[in-house]
């Protein structure tokens, strides 16, 4: 049986890991002025009643309370959406918004911070397409050595698959994949998280 994690897609994604040093040091250039909601409570109260992760639309994005540094929890910053760049927080990033541009398949874009001892129990993502044409990769823009992984858990045998989070790593997988995040360490984990459109050619068998 083959892995959870979709590793496939690893020369698709490649011009990301390549621009990496730029990408990162753009990003702690602008952090402290970009915008960052805060989706922790929603996500846990969402996730204990419908084992689903909170859906975030527009609607619900503008009207979340933005993110307090002092307070751990899970928080999401907008960037693109169907090649639309969210113009508060893009102009920050402009290597990320030109790559992106350039690998043309990204339909969702945005950065996902995991702070320290938090952590988004067993769940299931749906699809912004609804239409199950695309999957969710995190590409690891910073975060700690140790103590902060991903697990995955297959329906049919209940095999959990566990990796750590590792700087410059992208961790693909189906939206449909019962997953858990957790970080026990002391530093935040941030992950620009994709949803990237499944080309014809693209295929998994298990």
């Amino acid at each position: 049986m083959r892995s959870l994690f979709l590793d496939d897609n690893s020369l698709l994604l490649s011009s990301l890991q390549k621009n990496y040093d730029q990408i990162l040091d753009e990003y702690k250039k602008s952090e402290s002025n970009l915008e960052f909601k805060d989706f922790t409570n929603e996500q846990n109260l969402y996730i204990e009643k419908c084992k689903k992760g909170y859906p975030i639309t527009s609607t619900s994005y503008f009207g979340a309370k933005n993110r307090k540094i002092d307070e751990n929890g899970w928080h999401v910053a907008a960037i693109s959406i169907n090649g639309q760049h969210y113009p508060r927080n893009a102009h920050f990033l402009p290597t990320l918004i030109d790559t992106i541009d350039k690998i043309g398949c990204i339909c969702v874009c945005g950065i996902n911070i995991l702070d320290p001892k938090t952590e988004l129990d067993w769940h299931r993502d749906a699809e912004y397409s609804g239409s199950h044409t695309s999957f969710r990769c995190l590409w690891v823009l910073d975060g700690p050595e140790k103590d902060c992984s991903i697990h995955l858990k297959n329906d049919k045998s209940g095999k959990i698959e566990s990796r750590n989070f590792e700087k410059n790593q992208i961790y693909s997988f189906f939206h449909s994949t019962i997953h858990k995040v957790e970080n026990l360490s002391d530093k935040s984990r941030v992950a620009i998280a994709l949803d990237v459109s499944m080309s014809p050619s693209f295929s998994y068998e298990w």
